[in-house]
């Protein structure tokens, strides 16, 4: 109670100081409230079924979804969302289900979660550098291919440029001093009651994790554009 009474406070100055920023903010918070709530209720939802076949839609449909968000918000053309969304699929089809080895089967959901979006930056990114880089570089690789080079030595160049943009945004917030800025990830497992030390190897996992969802998604989206000729 006094914490929503600072925050009705709080919304008085910005209204005296404000109000058109207080609007934004008003806009902005009760726009993430109503998400907050769908998605609180869709899960559960499934936690009450709790039927393996509930679990396998939320693995497609949120994938799915991530894909459509990473597709509208770099503004990529929609034919894109086929591949991405495959990209997005299999990489936290994997790596959740090679960390459902280490951690509860309960943990589904939000480790899922936690995979896809770890992907909305990072293959955005790599999806643009890839299709810039192979765009400015034709000319080389028909000079590779015409030398005897195969296809997969002619993609090196827009692969390996793809590859530093996928994980550059990992590597940034990995090197920021966690003392400062924290983990949601580890705070958020030490609220719900987890000991230090487990939650200090479940951060440690999910970190190895999203760096092999990174890589699967970006490899898996440029081999399904390739194959689709979406970039020929």
């Amino acid at each position: 109670m006094p914490l929503l009474l600072l925050f009705c406070v709080a919304l008085f100055f910005l209204w005296i100081i404000d109000r058109r920023l207080l609007l934004i903010i008003l806009r902005t918070f009760g726009l993430a409230v109503v998400q907050l709530c769908v998605l609180g209720g869709y899960v559960w939802v499934l936690m009450r079924i709790d039927r393996w076949w509930a679990y396998g839609l939320w693995l497609i449909a949120l994938p799915t979804i991530m894909a459509a968000v990473t597709v509208r918000q770099w503004r990529l053309e929609w034919r894109m969302l086929v591949p991405m969304t495959g990209g997005v699929l299999v990489a936290v089809a994997l790596a959740t289900a090679l960390l459902m080895v280490c951690i509860p089967v309960s943990l589904l959901l939000p480790v899922a979660a936690v995979m896809a979006a770890a992907l909305f930056e990072t293959l955005g990114a790599a999806v643009c550098a890839y299709i810039r880089c192979f765009y400015n570089t034709q000319a080389h690789r028909y000079y590779l291919l015409a030398n005897g080079a195969s296809q997969i030595e002619s993609l090196l160049p827009s692969v390996r440029r793809a590859m530093r943009s996928c994980v550059a945004p990992q590597l940034r917030r990995l090197s920021m001093p966690l003392v400062l800025t924290g983990t949601m990830l580890f705070w958020g497992m030490l609220l719900g009651g987890m000991a230090v030390e487990m939650a200090v190897a479940m951060t440690l996992l999910i970190w190895v994790a999203i760096f092999v969802a990174m890589v699967v998604a970006m490899l898996t989206t440029v081999f399904m554009l390739e194959k689709m000729n979406i970039c020929s």
